[in-house]
């Protein structure tokens, strides 16, 4: 449980989930997902070396192409694949959830689906699952916020969890219900996506 043999399996774990998340949001497995994790969960024990970590560079232009250009590797992004890299992103930042394991966490969409469904915005189908309009929030939570623009809701608890999950301060709830504030929500939670994320993964990789 201490040592050089420990340390570098925990580092080596985490490099691999990093890796597996970078490689299945950007579909380098073309099908063969199952085979690929498989392999390299059997392989994993031989690996007395540290593993070689994904660049911060690819990290970056991944997230930047699925904020900016809605798309990976011009292929447009889907929900699942921005999920699976939302919760990832929460992870390497220490963003913890529910302390009770019977409580599941969702996907929100912080500007509602709705309201871009009803917009002439160009992509929207695409805008709405981008990474800055998602954000992990408790499913009870998730339930009651419904379709609901922020600025509609009252709930203080509600508004509290949704402020800790999004980083959003309620005094800007109203600015982003309106769907055509999605460059501004962009602009606000770009920092978090971009430069914390890469930050705090560069700091857990390199230690």
């Amino acid at each position: 449980s201490s040592g050089v043999k420990y340390k570098n399996f925990v580092h080596n774990a985490q490099i691999l989930a990093d890796q597996l998340i970078y490689e299945y949001v950007t579909e380098k497995w073309r099908g063969s997902g199952d085979s690929k994790i498989a392999r390299n969960i059997l392989d994993f024990p031989k690996n007395k070396d540290r593993l070689i970590i994904q660049s911060r560079k690819n990290w970056n232009t991944l997230i930047k192409d699925i904020n900016d250009k809605y798309k990976i590797d011009d292929k447009y992004i889907t929900f699942s694949n921005s999920k699976a890299l939302l919760y990832h992103i929460y992870a390497i930042n220490d963003k913890a959830g529910p302390n009770n394991q019977l409580i599941n966490i969702d996907t929100d969409h912080i500007i509602p689906q709705a309201s871009f469904r009803s917009s002439s915005i160009p992509e929207a189908d695409y805008i709405r699952h981008a990474l800055f309009n998602l954000s992990p929030l408790p499913s009870q939570q998730n339930k009651k916020k419904s379709s609901k623009p922020l600025a509609d809701i009252k709930d203080a608890w509600l508004i509290q969890q949704i402020k800790d999950y999004s980083f959003i301060e309620k005094k800007d709830f109203k600015l982003f219900s309106n769907v055509s504030s999605y460059k501004k929500l962009r602009k606000k939670r770009r920092n978090f996506f971009e430069i914390i994320f890469l930050n705090n993964r560069d700091k857990r990789f390199n230690n």
